[in-house]
């Protein structure tokens, strides 16, 4: 996951939601860099939206696990 230049260094929240809105994997860091890497491999394939939180805003992006 790449993330906004301006939340480098800043606590982010990573949540993936499965297709029907339920969290199935979480994720938080402390002090993040523009990119970080999420373990997807315990999820079933399929498709997944991923939010990334940083204080008040917030970016999503879908991903299809094969």
């Amino acid at each position: 996951i790449t993330i906004p230049a301006t939340w480098q260094n800043k606590a982010v929240t990573y949540q993936v939601y499965s297709i029907n809105g339920q969290v199935v994997n979480s994720k938080q860091t402390g002090s993040s860099s523009q990119t970080e890497t999420i373990n997807v491999s315990k999820l079933a394939p399929g498709m997944y939206i991923i939010k990334a939180i940083c204080d008040s805003e917030t970016a999503q992006e879908r991903i299809v696990k094969q």
